[in-house]
């Protein structure tokens, strides 16, 4: 399947660039400089993290950024503005990715265009891809957002942009959705590192700055979710439960925190699934990790760039 996708996006090189330039799906972050071609792009996103995450190594590959907080948000930007592709987070407040995509289609219907819609879900779960696919995106990507994939999939996008239909395989590495763990109390993490600061700040692209910035905004709002968890949790408000142990899992997942993203993922399937029993204990669970992460950020937050500086 990998040597499938890399001969797609070979036999789709922009003429101008040497052979066996196009960078693919598992290329090394310290490969990845600007795109061969700046692409305006449409981010809708509603976390800060992801926010902040999202549009410094979009904007660091040379591509233009407008941000979209929420479905609605990214319809009328859509309508006021011109765009070669959108990057369509799914579970969104006021209107979620389906139906801002559904909405963006029928705008569309009457120029007869079609732009790339490319659905960002943390989801990764059996019939995701199908839903999103079917919904009218074009292809999918899993959060937390892989830098190599991403430039891969736009590099991709870009040389068939204008083009009446776009339809891309997703990358190889979603085509068989993730595993994920089951909701059970976990065992004490004392012996697990409360965030990877060194695979964050790989992600990062090298940047110690931008990971300092999401450290930042993480601490800022996760007292929030963590709040609207215990809430949910308290009341028995299964759809609140899930929702925002979904957005909190994302923010955690997006700065490599693992412990707290599967406590996290845990309460997020008992809120689907309607499964109660043990809620508690995982909300009481989750508050622990969620201080012992926020101790670690605060330190990476608060330093100097000199002091916090990994890769150049």
């Amino acid at each position: 399947q990998s040597e499938l996708l890399n001969s797609l996006l070979g036999a789709g090189s922009h003429p101008s660039a040497p052979a066996g330039t196009t960078p693919t799906a598992g290329a090394p972050l310290s490969t990845l400089g600007r795109s061969s071609r700046p692409l305006r792009i449409l981010l809708a996103e509603d976390h800060p993290v992801n926010q902040v995450f999202a549009t410094d190594i979009l904007q660091r590959w040379g591509h233009t950024v407008t941000l979209a907080g929420n479905g609605r948000e990214a319809v009328e930007n859509f309508i006021a503005s011109a765009f070669d592709v959108v990057l369509m987070d799914i579970q969104m407040p006021v209107m979620d990715g389906f139906e801002a995509t559904g909405a963006i289609r029928l705008c569309e219907r009457d120029h007869g265009t079609h732009i790339p819609v490319v659905a960002m879900t943390a989801h990764a779960m059996e019939g995701d891809r199908e839903q999103c696919l079917s919904s009218g995106m074009d292809a999918y990507l899993s959060k937390p957002i892989r830098p190599a994939e991403l430039f891969a999939l736009l590099e991709g996008l870009q040389l068939q942009v204008g083009a009446p239909h776009v339809l891309l395989p997703p990358p190889v590495s979603l085509t068989h959705p993730e595993r994920r763990p089951e909701p059970a109390i976990l065992k004490a993490t004392g012996d697990r590192h409360v965030f990877d600061q060194a695979t964050a700040l790989e992600q990062c692209l090298g940047n110690d700055e931008l990971l300092r910035r999401m450290a930042a905004r993480f601490i800022e709002t996760v007292p929030g979710l963590v709040a609207l968890i215990t809430d949910a949790a308290a009341s028995g408000d299964a759809w609140a439960l899930r929702t925002s142990a979904h957005t909190l899992k994302g923010a955690a997942a997006s700065i490599c925190a693992t412990a707290a993203s599967t406590v996290a993922f845990a309460l997020e399937k008992a809120g689907r699934d309607g499964t109660l029993d043990g809620v508690p204990d995982l909300v009481a669970q989750l508050t622990t990790e969620v201080q012992r992460l926020n101790l670690e950020l605060s330190t990476l937050a608060e330093a100097t760039p000199a002091e916090g500086r990994g890769v150049s």
